[in-house]
């Protein structure tokens, strides 16, 4: 099923070519990592749990979760009339890419 997945021509609409070359090579290739294999029979031995391979493919998924939440507030904003900003006491993100952290009131002066 993940082999399906990282061929589908839809994905990469989705991610960079390079994401999707690494997410390969490190999860189904043979000629690659192939942790995806090496996890789930129980091949892996505990230093590959914490080699180059395995904290790369971390960073990845890291970064791609963190992309998709800064996108989707950053599309959440540009919309709006007026204001760069959204008002809330969460994450935001301003129409250009400024990400700022608590409240941020919009049209109000100190």
């Amino acid at each position: 099923l993940l082999h399906e997945i990282l061929f589908f021509k839809e994905l990469k609409e989705i991610l960079p070519e390079d994401t999707i070359f690494d997410l390969r090579g490190l999860l189904i290739s043979r000629f690659g990592s192939n942790l995806r294999n090496k996890l789930s029979h129980g091949l892996a031995e505990l230093g590959e749990l914490a080699g180059v391979q395995s904290i790369y493919f971390w960073w990845l998924m890291l970064h791609l979760c963190c992309h998709s939440i800064i996108y989707r507030q950053y599309r959440g904003g540009a919309g709006q009339s007026g204001s760069t900003t959204e008002s809330t006491s969460e994450e935001t993100v301003s129409d250009d890419g400024e990400f700022s952290t608590g409240s941020t009131p919009t049209g109000e002066s100190g």
